[in-house]
């Protein structure tokens, strides 16, 4: 049985946070790893809203390599 959608956690979306400080350092890497997929992202959909083909490519490659989910 799973959880109810507002129990389970999300990889990507974490509005309460990624744990606080104190993190052991793997932890820390892998939060800034999805901090960095997501910003990819995030550019990535801003320059192919304006028609920036290239630039879009570009990020949202990266975002894609992370897995990110919305790439």
């Amino acid at each position: 049985m799973t959880a109810p959608a507002a129990e389970r956690r999300d990889f990507w979306d974490r509005p309460e946070g990624d744990g606080g400080d104190g993190r052991p350092q793997e932890q820390q890497a892998q939060v800034e790893f999805r901090e960095h997929a997501n910003s990819c992202y995030r550019l990535g959909s801003v320059a192919l809203s304006q028609g920036d083909l290239a630039a879009s490519e570009k990020w949202l490659g990266k975002a894609m390599d992370a897995d990110h989910p919305g790439a």
